[in-house]
């Protein structure tokens, strides 16, 4: 399945150092989000793409909550594009739509399976200019995480988020 979608964000007011993004997601308060976002904005990237490790893992959650700060911070929207359960057939669209709105709009995110369980968002991944990687705390091991780093491209990673662990 591949969708794009965006958070509509109201334009800031003199309150909005206070806003709080709508839920929390995997566990983690807004501020944690906001922490994610601008570490995530030292590295130069018009596309990233969030990629768990772990098969069955998700880290729509973790791109959905960037897209929702990284909104607020732009002032303009940031697409995700959901790109779970994507078949080979649809790797040259999503990767002609990812470019387009990159270009477009200067960011668009991009929400993958786990490479170890869809090798079809590796293109993806691959064609991101940056890879965040989802770590499923007790899902997860190191020899996963280093064959998913390989599959994507080492040189892509600019780090990880850990989800789970009771943070559910």
């Amino acid at each position: 399945m591949m969708t794009a979608t965006s958070a509509q964000h109201p334009e800031p007011d003199a309150g909005a150092a206070h806003a709080q993004p709508g839920g929390r997601p995997w566990g983690q308060s807004p501020h944690i989000v906001q922490q994610l976002w601008f570490a995530v904005l030292r590295h130069e990237w018009r596309s990233l793409a969030v990629v768990p490790v772990a098969p069955g893992s998700s880290g729509l959650e973790v791109a959905n909550a960037l897209s929702e700060i990284g909104g607020i911070h732009r002032r303009a929207p940031l697409v995700v594009f959901e790109s779970l359960k994507l078949e080979l057939k649809q790797v040259a669209s999503m990767l002609q739509e990812l470019s387009a709105e990159a270009q477009e709009e200067g960011r668009a995110l991009v929400a993958l399976d786990s490479p170890l369980s869809n090798l079809s968002g590796v293109p993806i991944a691959r064609a991101a200019d940056r890879v965040l990687l989802v770590i499923d705390l007790g899902k997860t091991d190191l020899a996963s995480a280093r064959e998913v780093m390989d599959l994507v491209g080492r040189d892509k990673v600019i780090g990880a988020v850990v989800i789970g662990g009771g943070d559910a």
